[in-house]
């Protein structure tokens, strides 16, 4: 009985030993989840009114999209990214910019590799903007001492833009793409050009360093440029409100529009209160 103790023992020793001395187990790699995703921009002119009103009764709080407003009492927004402008119908109201009635759209398709200025030229006299689009395959990056876990990347540009001949550039926008996406992500940046200085220079210059590596996928394309002349329509005694908005927030649809108003300009009894609907006093004609 002594010795098969003694066995026993020794058994439970040689397993203790083997439960330390072993190795741990391996890891899978962890993808964090795509965050880049292209934009469609939606842009509407609705006309409200034939004939001048006096306007929105409480400015973007007063314009209603799928039954939500724009903006809530407290000052917040329920959208992102909504611009938008008014006319309210006079005979002499100024045309709205931004919303263009010719585009050209061009094929560039070139790579951007850093601190390598590519150029392209616009010779039209009456262009009034330009839409600069970049396409990024993939941006992400592995982690290699991490099991290789796939995260997030970034890259910067500049866009810039000149009249041509002149000596300097002018930076439109310094851009930072950051985020994750394995499949394409396109972006693209208007920039409204002055008067007076045609043809201009529009120009992308990639700075962030070139990757060396497999492990980082950053490359970015100069995809396409279009030329946008705005329209130059006035519409006289008509009401507008004209608007872009990111049509993911819809479901890639334009959402459906309503506007509070204060509503057509018109002679009136000068005892007559048209908000109350009242009348005081004599009405003097």
């Amino acid at each position: 009985m002594k010795q098969l103790s003694k066995n026993l023992m020794a058994i439970k020793g040689r397993k203790g030993g083997g439960k330390g001395g072993g190795g741990s187990s391996g890891k899978a790699p962890v993808e964090s989840a795509n965050t880049l995703q292209s934009k469609t921009l939606a842009r509407v002119v609705d006309a409200i009114s034939e004939g001048e009103i006096k306007g929105l009764v409480n400015g973007a709080k007063s314009i209603i999209f799928d039954d939500v407003p724009l903006q809530n009492t407290d000052g917040t927004w329920n959208f992102e990214g909504v611009a938008w402008d008014t006319r309210n119908g006079s005979m002499d109201q100024s045309y709205l910019p931004g919303f263009p009635q010719v585009e050209q759209e061009l094929a560039v398709s070139v790579e951007l590799k850093y601190d390598r200025r590519i150029t392209r030229t616009i010779t039209q006299s009456d262009v009034d903007a330009v839409i600069m689009k970049l396409r990024i395959p993939a941006l992400v990056w592995t982690d290699t001492n991490n099991y290789g876990d796939m995260k997030p990347s970034s890259v910067s540009l500049l866009l810039q833009y000149r009249s041509q001949g002149s000596s300097g550039w002018i930076t439109a926008r310094s851009i930072t793409i950051s985020g994750k996406c394995t499949s394409p992500y396109e972006v693209a940046y208007r920039v409204d050009l002055p008067k007076g200085g045609n043809p201009w220079e529009v120009s992308f210059i990639r700075t962030t360093a070139d990757s060396s590596s497999a492990t980082l996928q950053d490359q970015t394309y100069w995809s396409t440029y279009t030329t946008v002349i705005d329209a130059k329509l006035t519409y006289p005694h008509t009401a507008l409100v004209a608007f872009s908005v990111d049509a993911e927030y819809f479901g890639n649809s334009v959402p459906s529009r309503a506007y509070d108003v204060d509503g057509i300009l018109c002679q009136i009894p000068d005892n007559y209160d048209p908000y109350n609907r009242t009348y005081a006093g004599l009405w003097l004609g």
